[in-house]
C-alpha cells in the first residue's frame, strides 16, 4: 500500500501502528518518502534507479532524523546519482571501512559501555584488566589486525609474572570482548578462537585453623600493629562472622537491615547477590556491634548515618570501599614482616567464607542448611517446589557459627562470671575446630 502527498512535521507525528507496512511518497520529490513499519516505526526512504536497476536507500529514521534534516540528504542522494553514484553502495563502502579501521581501545571503551555495563556487575574489573592488560600493549593496532599470536603474547606476559590466574581470567575478558565484536559484525572472527586456558586451576582449599583466628580477629578487632583502615578490617571481621561474599558484603547499604520478631536481618537485594537471588541473613549480636562502630552519623541529624553505605570509602563516603581493597589489604599484611598477621598462611577473603562453611558442616548442620546461609544456587527438581525461607536454620547455623569463631578468639571471646571474676565458655569447641583440619 502506498500513497503521495506533501509530508509534514505534523502528519509524521500523527502516524499510529496499523497492523501492516505501507508507504507514503513526498510530492513534489521524486522517489523520496517515508515506509511505516507495522509497529508505527518511520523511515525516510528514496527510491532511484542506477546501471538500469531499482535500488532503494533508506536515508533515517523519525524522530531521531527530522524531515527537514532527511530532504536534504535526499537531495544530495539525488543529485550523487544523476552524477553516476549509488548513494546506498557509498555507505555501505564507508560502514565496512569505519568497521575495519576500528581500534582495539575503541573497540574496549564500546564493550564496557554497551555491554558490560549493562549486563555485568563486575564491569569495573573487566574494565581495569582491558586498561592495564590490554590496551597499552595493543591498544593502537586495529581490531581486524589481532592475531591469535598477539593475545597469547599477552597470556604469556601475565604467566612470566607469575599470575597463572590472573591470565585465565584475561583470557576470559579478551573472548568476551571479541566475541561481542563478532556478534554486532564488527568483526568476522574472535582472535580467541581455539586458545586454551593457560593454566589449569584448582579448587582452592585453604581454611582457618584454630591457631590462626586469634592473631588474625585481634588484629582486626583492635587494629593493632595492621596498617588496614578500620572499615577494611570490619568488613573482613563480618566475611568471617556471616560467610557472604566479599562483593555483597561491601555493598551492604543500612537500609537493607530491617528488625524482626527473631531478630537483625541483613537483606541482600537481588542486584547485589552474585547469583541474582535475593538473600536474608540473619545477624549475630557481634555483626550488630561492628556495623554500630561504623555508623558515623550527620552531627545535623544524629539518627541518620552520614554515609548510605556500612563501609564507606574513607577517601568519599558516597561511595563503598572499592571490591579490591580487602584482598590487597590483606595481602600487604600477610607479607609485612612488623605486621600482626606476620606469618599466618596465606589466605584471601574468599577463604573467609568456605571456612564458615566447613565450620557449620564440623557442626552438623546439614548440606541444605550450609547452602541456604551461602545462598547457593539450588538447581535440583525439588527446589522448584520448596518455597520455604530456611530463615529460623540459617539463624541457629549462625548463631552457633558465632559462638565457635569467638571461642576462638580467647581471650576476647571469652565471658567472666559476676561473683568470681573467673573466665568461662557456653561450650569447648575446641574438639571442632580440630575436626576442621584436613
Amino acid at each position: 500500500m502506498s500513497d503521495k502527498r506533501i509530508l509534514t512535521d505534523s502528519f509524521l507525528r500523527s502516524i499510529q501502528p496499523s497492523g501492516f507496512r505501507f508507504e507514503v511518497w513526498d510530492h513534489g520529490n521524486p522517489g523520496f518518502g517515508i515506509r511505516v513499519g507495522v509497529k508505527g516505526d518511520v523511515s525516510f526512504q528514496y527510491l532511484y534507479r542506477c546501471d538500469g536497476r531499482s535500488r532503494r536507500f533508506t536515508i533515517g529514521n523519525f524522530p531521531s532524523m527530522g524531515l527537514h534534516a532527511a530532504r536534504q540528504s535526499y537531495h544530495k542522494a539525488a543529485i550523487a546519482v544523476s552524477e553516476g553514484h549509488d548513494p546506498a553502495i557509498e555507505r555501505a563502502n564507508l560502514r565496512m571501512a569505519e568497521r575495519e579501521s576500528i581500534t582495539v581501545e575503541t573497540l574496549c571503551s564500546s564493550f564496557i559501555e554497551r555491554y558490560a555495563k549493562l549486563h555485568k556487575r563486575t564491569w569495573r574489573e573487566d574494565e581495569r584488566q582491558l586498561n592495564r592488560d590490554v590496551i597499552p600493549s595493543i591498544g593502537k593496532n586495529l581490531a581486524k589486525s589481532v592475531s591469535r599470536k598477539d593475545i597469547n603474547r599477552l597470556l604469556d606476559a601475565k604467566m612470566d609474572a607469575g599470575s597463572p590466574v590472573a591470565a585465565n581470567r584475561l583470557l576470559a575478558v579478551l573472548s568476551k570482548l571479541f566475541g561481542w565484536a563478532v556478534e554486532r559484525g564488527e568483526l568476522n572472527e574472535s582472535p580467541c578462537n581455539g586458545i586454551r586456558k593457560p593454566a589449569k586451576e584448582r579448587s582452592r582449599e585453604r581454611v582457618l585453623q584454630h591457631s590462626e583466628i586469634l592473631p588474625l580477629w585481634y588484629a582486626l578487632d583492635t587494629g593493632k600493629d595492621i596498617g588496614m583502615y578500620p572499615v577494611t578490617r570490619k568488613a573482613l571481621q563480618i566475611m568471617l562472622l556471616t560467610g557472604q561474599r566479599k562483593g555483597e558484603v561491601l555493598r551492604m547499604r543500612w537500609e537493607h537491615l530491617e528488625q524482626t520478631t527473631e531478630g537483625w536481618t541483613w537483606n541482600i537485594p537481588a542486584e547485589n547477590a552474585k547469583n541474582g537471588n535475593g538473600h536474608r541473613v540473619p545477624l549475630a549480636a557481634e555483626v550488630l556491634t561492628l556495623l554500630e562502630s561504623l555508623r558515623l552519623r550527620d552531627p545535623l541529624q544524629k539518627d541518620e548515618p552520614l554515609s548510605p553505605w556500612c563501609f564507606p570509602s574513607p577517601k568519599k563516603a558516597s561511595q563503598h570501599i572499592s571490591l579490591t581493597s580487602p584482598d590487597h589489604a590483606l595481602r600487604d599484611e600477610l607479607r609485612r614482616p612488623e605486621s600482626s598477621l606476620h606469618g599466618i598462611a596465606n589466605f584471601t577473603p574468599h577463604d573467609c567464607r568456605r571456612t564458615v562453611a566447613t565450620g557449620l558442616s564440623v557442626l552438623g548442620f546439614p548440606r541444605l542448611i550450609v547452602q541456604k546461609v551461602l545462598n547457593h544456587t539450588d538447581t535440583s527438581v525439588t527446589s522448584v517446589y520448596d518455597r520455604y525461607n530456611y530463615d529460623k536454620e540459617k539463624r541457629e547455623a549462625l548463631m552457633k557459627w558465632a559462638e565457635m569463631l569467638l571461642a576462638a578468639t580467647w581471650p576476647a571471646g571469652k565471658g567472666y562470671e559476676e561473683d568470681t571474676g573467673e573466665p568461662y565458655t557456653v561450650w569447648d569447641f575446641s574438639r571442632e575446630w580440630d575436626r576442621m583440619k584436613f
